[in-house]
């Protein structure tokens, strides 16, 4: 079973991310056209470092998600009874620029910004069934300490292009994130140990972004 992966150096203990993966809500049909336009939502929150990094993973700057209900999301939450934040969702824009992790610490430091506007989107879990392997087919990114989940950076062929290239409805691709592995659902280090040692046939749970930009 082969699969590259990259892991960025941090100092701190690795998240656990196990109970986070049970707070996780699919609230859509990914066969019902309306999906991805019911899969976005809006949220406003104070434009304040203190209250707002901390619940982010920014790892993929390219895919800033929401790695705990923390700060300004917790009192968003509170207040607004139709439209939650959750766990994992994504973030797509910020106050209408896409939302890397550039552009969101723009945002933050312009002056007279006192208020951030996210349109957020929720992932679809797809579950991948690969048969055994010498070849996975993906490359996998994530910084120990800082990640709540590893993602995928981009398949390259093997048992993951062809899954793709069978089911393109239910395919998957870079910024994707690995939810669990054959059962294991713990940190990135478990699950990316899990992709390497595996001689089975693999099981792996995805969180899946439409559209990301790499």
């Amino acid at each position: 079973m082969f699969c590259e992966c990259c892991a960025s150096p941090s100092t701190g203990e690795e998240l656990d991310s196990i109970h986070k993966a049970q707070h996780l809500t699919v609230l859509h049909d990914a066969d019902d056209p309306r999906y991805w336009q019911d899969a976005t939502y809006t949220i406003t929150l104070p434009n304040d470092v203190s209250t707002v990094i901390p619940a982010l993973d920014m790892s993929d700057p390219s895919c800033i998600i929401i790695q705990e209900i923390s700060g300004a999301l917790r009192e968003w939450n509170a207040d607004v009874d139709n439209v939650q934040a959750q766990i994992y969702d994504r973030l797509l824009d910020v106050n209408g620029e896409p939302c890397s992790s550039t552009m969101l610490r723009h945002k933050m430091e312009e002056t007279g910004c006192d208020q951030l506007a996210f349109t957020l989107q929720r992932p679809e879990q797809r579950q991948v069934i690969l048969p055994k392997s010498d070849r996975l087919g993906i490359d996998i990114s994530f910084r120990k300490g800082v990640s709540v989940r590893p993602w995928i950076t981009v398949v390259r062929g093997g048992a993951m292009g062809q899954w793709n290239l069978e089911k393109p409805r239910l395919n998957v691709h870079a910024h994707d994130r690995i939810l669990s592995v054959s059962g294991v659902s713990g940190g990135p280090l478990e699950i990316v140990d899990k992709l390497r040692r595996s001689e089975d046939t693999l099981i792996i749970t995805f969180l899946h972004y439409a559209d990301v930009q790499s």
